[in-house]
Protein backbone atom coordinates (compact mmCIF):
# COMPACT_ATOMS: atom_id res chain seq x y z
CA UNK A 1 0.00 0.00 0.00
CA UNK A 2 1.02 3.50 0.87
CA UNK A 3 4.11 2.47 2.82
CA UNK A 4 5.41 0.43 -0.13
CA UNK A 5 4.85 3.34 -2.52
CA UNK A 6 6.68 5.73 -0.18
CA UNK A 7 9.60 3.32 0.13
CA UNK A 8 9.79 2.85 -3.63
CA UNK A 9 9.76 6.62 -4.23
CA UNK A 10 12.50 7.17 -1.66
CA UNK A 11 14.64 4.45 -3.30
CA UNK A 12 14.01 5.87 -6.78
CA UNK A 13 14.95 9.36 -5.60
CA UNK A 14 18.27 8.01 -4.32
CA UNK A 15 18.91 6.06 -7.53
CA UNK A 16 18.15 9.16 -9.61
CA UNK A 17 20.52 11.27 -7.50
CA UNK A 18 23.35 8.72 -7.87
CA UNK A 19 22.83 8.74 -11.65
CA UNK A 20 22.67 12.56 -11.69
CA UNK A 21 25.98 12.74 -9.83
CA UNK A 22 27.58 10.33 -12.30
CA UNK A 23 26.29 12.34 -15.28
CA UNK A 24 27.50 15.59 -13.68
CA UNK A 25 30.99 14.18 -13.21
CA UNK A 26 31.05 12.73 -16.73
CA UNK A 27 30.01 16.06 -18.25
CA UNK A 28 33.01 17.77 -16.65
CA UNK A 29 35.54 14.97 -17.05
CA UNK A 30 38.71 16.07 -18.86
CA UNK A 31 37.58 19.70 -19.04
CA UNK A 32 39.15 22.81 -17.48
CA UNK A 33 36.21 22.90 -15.03
CA UNK A 34 36.75 19.35 -13.75
CA UNK A 35 38.66 20.34 -10.63
CA UNK A 36 35.97 22.77 -9.46
CA UNK A 37 33.00 20.69 -10.58
CA UNK A 38 34.23 17.53 -8.86
CA UNK A 39 35.01 19.16 -5.50
CA UNK A 40 32.87 17.77 -2.69
CA UNK A 41 31.73 21.16 -1.37
CA UNK A 42 30.86 22.46 -4.82
CA UNK A 43 28.31 19.71 -5.45
CA UNK A 44 25.95 21.01 -2.80
CA UNK A 45 25.71 24.40 -4.43
CA UNK A 46 25.80 23.28 -8.04
CA UNK A 47 23.30 20.43 -7.74
CA UNK A 48 21.29 22.34 -5.13
CA UNK A 49 21.46 19.47 -2.67
CA UNK A 50 21.28 19.84 1.08
CA UNK A 51 24.63 18.94 2.69
CA UNK A 52 23.27 15.80 4.37
CA UNK A 53 21.67 14.61 1.10
CA UNK A 54 24.89 15.28 -0.85
CA UNK A 55 26.90 13.34 1.72
CA UNK A 56 24.45 10.43 1.56
CA UNK A 57 24.55 10.29 -2.25
CA UNK A 58 28.34 10.53 -2.39
CA UNK A 59 28.63 7.76 0.24
CA UNK A 60 26.16 5.60 -1.69
CA UNK A 61 28.06 6.21 -4.95
CA UNK A 62 31.37 5.26 -3.31
CA UNK A 63 29.83 2.19 -1.67
CA UNK A 64 28.46 1.07 -5.05
CA UNK A 65 31.88 1.45 -6.63
CA UNK A 66 30.76 4.24 -8.97
CA UNK A 67 32.89 7.06 -7.58
CA UNK A 68 36.15 7.36 -5.69
CA UNK A 69 37.32 10.29 -3.60
CA UNK A 70 40.86 11.62 -3.89
CA UNK A 71 41.89 14.80 -2.11
CA UNK A 72 38.27 16.03 -1.71
CA UNK A 73 37.53 15.50 -5.40
CA UNK A 74 35.21 12.90 -6.89
CA UNK A 75 36.30 10.74 -9.80
CA UNK A 76 34.19 8.28 -11.76
CA UNK A 77 35.22 4.65 -11.80
CA UNK A 78 34.66 2.66 -14.98
CA UNK A 79 31.35 1.45 -13.48
CA UNK A 80 30.33 5.04 -12.74
CA UNK A 81 31.21 6.10 -16.26
CA UNK A 82 29.10 3.22 -17.61
CA UNK A 83 26.15 4.30 -15.46
CA UNK A 84 26.44 7.91 -16.63
CA UNK A 85 26.66 6.91 -20.28
CA UNK A 86 23.69 4.52 -19.97
CA UNK A 87 21.67 7.24 -18.22
CA UNK A 88 22.38 9.66 -21.04
CA UNK A 89 21.48 7.07 -23.67
CA UNK A 90 18.14 6.37 -22.00
CA UNK A 91 16.95 9.98 -21.75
Amino acid sequence: GIVAVAGRRRRQRGEFAVAALAVHLLNHEDTPAQETESELGHLQAHLRWEPAWADRIVRRSVDQGLVRIKERHLHLTPAGRNLAEATLENR
